[in-house]
């Protein structure tokens, strides 16, 4: 097998073993946020549902679906095993009701990563902080946020105006080294 292949299998496997990790904690979380708070076991079933963020990865198309939307890849596996190779993990449990229904009738998912519909890797240099990523929009967006007589989000009051910037030269000086900052470590 390829380097590059068995190098993209193991980041997703360990993105989606972080994932489940993550969906775990947050619906053990939630649950005991919303048990403690209401005593109706009915309406507590309803906020655990409602809770709950889209976290089930489906193995097929690499999208996040709420629980709901997916159903164990094992069903597909022993129904139709010739469309094992669109699912590209085989430890991913999850996959989503428009893959499956494509899956079940022999086609290709429309939404397939086989069907080249991937989303490009993030490159490492991109982690970028709020101040690093407006330095380096090339437009500059002007807003009129107020905050209202009740509630604590703000609104946007008027229009939105994108102004174009200039950001080659932005990018040409930075990252500065830090004996050109001209600032002194404390």
């Amino acid at each position: 097998m390829n380097q590059s292949v068995v190098d993209r299998k193991q980041r997703l496997l360990k993105r989606h073993e972080h994932r489940k990790r993550k969906t775990t904690e947050k619906s053990n979380e939630c649950e005991q946020r919303v048990s403690a708070s209401i005593a109706n076991p009915e309406i507590r079933k309803f906020h655990i549902a409602v809770a709950e963020w889209p976290f089930y990865n489906c193995s097929c198309c690499d999208q996040l679906w709420y629980k709901r939307s997916v159903l164990r890849a094992k069903k597909l596996r022993f129904s139709n095993p010739n469309m094992l190779k669109y699912l590209r993990v085989d430890s991913v449990e999850w996959i989503c009701w428009s893959c499956y229904e494509h899956l079940r009738k022999n086609k290709v998912p429309l939404c397939a990563v086989d069907n080249g519909m991937s989303f490009p890797v993030k490159p490492d240099f991109f982690d970028l902080n709020e101040l690093e990523c407006r330095l380096l929009a090339p437009r500059l967006a002007f807003q009129k946020l107020i905050e209202p007589s009740r509630g604590k989000q703000l609104k946007i009051r008027g229009n939105i105006v994108n102004v174009p910037a200039d950001v080659n030269t932005t990018i040409s000086i930075l990252p500065r080294l830090p004996n050109q900052s001209r600032t002194i470590k404390v």
